[in-house]
């Protein structure tokens, strides 16, 4: 009786060990998950429609949301790509956020000819703390204008080059050009939220431990089981 008793307390504490490890391991992966910097932004994808007359710039303000959903300060900075320089004009080409906070970040937009206009404008995402080695988080923003004549449309057969003439540069050979010093930047054309993979990852992480406390589950009762039948 007491050697069983014994073996089953034996049983017990190494499930609670083994229980305590992958919990530890758990907690573990998510610090490190959540420590990653993330970027987010919002109207990633405009198209606009002004009416143009050939003589005077139509002018329209819009803005890209930007949300730092980091717990840390975070430098932004904005970069026009080959096409953009030719209609747009930023407001702000850098500046800080704080922690969980939103920024409207806003451009002007000046047309005077007829045709379709792209570009694109990267943002880029880096840790404001002094020494930080976080890597940083690069996103960008397609802005597609369409300038349709008005009444009073005149072709006054103006030099300036019209935008669709041009050759686009690609976000990614912008941000190789701005922050050729940085090896730590991750490109990402796309407005994904860093905060969705780790989500994901955590979800991954919660099954597995799920699954391995039920495998320990299982074991336990049947060395119990073999146990009970033993002593018998």
């Amino acid at each position: 009786m007491l050697k069983y008793g014994v073996i089953q307390e034996l049983h017990m504490n190494k499930s609670k060990s083994c229980i305590f490890l992958v919990v530890i391991i758990f907690l573990l992966c998510n610090i490190f998950l959540v420590s990653a910097l993330t970027g987010a932004i919002g109207n990633s994808k405009m198209v606009l429609y002004p009416d143009v007359n050939g003589i005077t710039s139509t002018k329209i303000t819009k803005s890209i949301l930007i949300k730092n959903n980091n717990p840390v300060p975070v430098n932004i900075t904005l970069k026009l790509d080959d096409n953009s320089t030719k209609f747009i004009t930023l407001a702000e080409e850098s500046f800080i956020m704080q922690p969980n906070t939103e920024k409207k970040a806003e451009f002007v937009v000046s047309v005077k000819k007829e045709g379709t206009y792209d570009g694109k404008i990267a943002v880029f995402f880096k840790s404001a703390e002094e020494g930080s080695k976080e890597p940083g988080v690069a996103l960008s923003a397609n802005i597609v204008v369409i300038a349709k004549k008005d009444n009073g449309y005149t072709d006054t057969g103006s030099d300036e080059p019209d935008a669709t003439e041009q050759n686009s540069t690609s976000v990614g050979n912008i941000l190789k050009d701005l922050f050729k010093d940085d090896k730590d930047v991750k490109e990402n054309e796309s407005p994904i939220n860093g905060k969705n993979i780790i989500i994901f990852s955590s979800l991954i992480l919660t099954l597995i431990l799920i699954i391995f406390l039920v495998i320990l589950i299982k074991r336990g009762k049947k060395k119990r089981g073999k146990l009970n039948g033993r002593r018998k």
